[in-house]
Order: structure tokens, then C-alpha cells, then sequence
């Protein structure tokens, strides 16, 4: 009897346990937080991510505002935002898609000048220089290979074809490309 009602007691005892276990692991947990106070929710994420571009751009907009452009520098912030929104695709250098160094080819053939289809040929034919004005090119690097180029439209923000993103507006202070940024190079206009 006392063999019985202790195997009764153990088995109680492993059925409490599972059931416990088996709530525990199923009950929800916060997994992610943002320190941000600008979150929305009920908008789908590639909805809330278009918004918040359009939010960045807005500030670049009103920032340059501050700087009037000259004609050159109108025409190639004008022309590289006119491919806003291209998808990105490796090789590609159309409206249906474009790569880095496409983008940036097409770009300088809209304003009569000629450069070479990579980035590591624009690289070498850009002047380097240290304080970049709008339409110079940035460029950035990885174990010591020139990999990506952009075309720099002034407040720290280039316009660039990005593998994830197709061509958009970005901050070049961002860690990934600060981490990466190779430099800036001039090409006569």
C-alpha cells in the first residue's frame, strides 16, 4: 500500500511538472524591444519601412533647403532621384534594375560624362579627395577591395543601389558604411 501511494504521489508529481513545463514554454515572450517611440503597429513592415524613408527624406529635403544648389548640382541630386525605387540587380544597369556602379555609370551618362562600368574602375579614375560635394562618389571597401559605390547628395547622405534595398537614400554615417567608407573621389563634370 505505502508502495502504491508513492508511485501515485511521483506520478502526480512528473504530470504537475510537464504541465508546467508545457505552459511555461508556450506562454508568450517579449523577444524584441525598441527604444524607439515612433512605433506603429496594425501597418505592415514594408509599409512602416516606406514611411520611415520617407520620413529620413523629408529631413534631407528640408536640410538642403538650408544650401542653395547650383545648376550642376540641381541636375545630378534630380537625376540620381529619379531612380528612387529602381530594384537592384547584380550586372544590371536599366530601370528594371540596376547595380551599384550601373547607377552611378548611367547617372554620369545622363550628364555627358563616361566612366567605367565597375566600381573599382570608377575608383581608379576619380580624384581622391577629402571633403566631398554633392555629385562626388563614395566609395567603400572590404579587405581592402574597393566593393560599392554611391553618389554623395550632400548632409552625409548618398543615393545608391543597395543589394537589399534597390536604389535608395542613405546615411553614410550608418555603422555598416562608416565601417567600410574607402573615401571620395571626384570626376570632371
Amino acid at each position: 500500500m505505502l508502495y502504491s501511494s508513492t508511485i501515485k504521489k511521483s506520478t502526480q508529481f512528473i504530470l504537475i511538472i510537464s504541465i508546467l513545463i508545457l505552459f511555461s514554454a508556450c506562454s508568450p515572450s517579449v523577444r524584441f524591444t525598441s527604444k524607439k517611440n515612433d512605433i506603429s503597429y496594425g501597418k505592415p513592415a514594408q509599409e512602416q519601412q516606406q514611411i520611415t524613408q520617407e520620413k529620413k527624406q523629408e529631413k534631407i529635403q528640408v536640410k538642403r533647403k538650408t544650401k542653395t544648389l547650383n545648376k550642376q548640382e540641381n541636375l545630378i541630386v534630380k537625376i540620381a532621384e529619379s531612380w528612387l525605387g529602381t530594384p537592384y540587380k547584380y550586372g544590371g544597369n536599366t530601370r528594371n534594375g540596376v547595380d551599384c556602379s550601373g547607377l552611378v555609370k548611367n547617372i554620369y551618362e545622363e550628364l555627358g560624362v563616361s566612366l567605367p562600368r565597375t566600381s573599382r574602375e570608377q575608383y581608379s579614375v576619380a580624384i581622391p579627395i577629402n571633403s566631398p560635394k554633392i555629385g562626388d562618389l563614395v566609395f567603400f571597401k572590404k579587405k581592402g577591395r574597393i566593393y560599392h559605390v554611391g553618389i554623395y547628395i550632400g548632409n552625409d547622405y548618398m543615393i545608391h543601389s543597395s543589394s537589399s534595398s534597390g536604389v535608395i537614400k542613405q546615411n553614410i554615417q550608418e555603422k555598416y558604411y562608416a565601417k567600410n567608407h574607402a573615401g571620395f573621389g571626384r570626376v570632371a563634370k
